[in-house]
């Protein structure tokens, strides 16, 4: 028997489906709900406080919408802002470098842009974890 989960208090689908598996949760704020055809839209479905899954409304629909907004200009600022980061700190050490008082970061081999300096800062944070 198909079925889904979602959120108990904005009745939003949790992206959870499954055709035969249960589907593990936690009962105090989600709900699974039991025949369900498809995996529902995160955008358009709702769970209807009962039993089923209804269309979304047209204010929470917006109200997705703008969150998912939020989200992407979210994520293209601290992409820019790494970029800026990157750019900054590379622009420092060439400068310390120049000056004879660095060869290179710790843990970092030396680079010749600011791309690769983001690159290097990336996998030198990968490798820390």
């Amino acid at each position: 028997m198909p079925r889904a989960l979602f959120d108990k208090v904005g009745k939003q689908y949790a992206g959870r489906w499954a055709n035969l598996d249960p589907i593990p949760h936690d009962p105090a704020t989600q709900v699974v709900i039991e025949d369900v055809a498809s995996p529902p839209s995160k955008r358009t479905d709702r769970w209807d406080g009962a039993t089923s899954v209804r269309a979304a409304t047209a204010p929470e629909i917006a109200v997705f919408d703008r969150a998912l907004s939020r989200e992407r200009t979210k994520a293209a600022l601290d992409t820019r802002l790494g970029k800026v980061l990157s750019i900054v700190l590379f622009d420092m050490e060439q400068r310390l470098r120049a000056a004879g008082q660095l060869s290179s970061l710790p843990g970092m081999a030396a680079v010749d842009s600011a791309d690769e300096y983001a690159d290097a800062i990336l996998d030198t944070a990968e490798s820390d974890d």
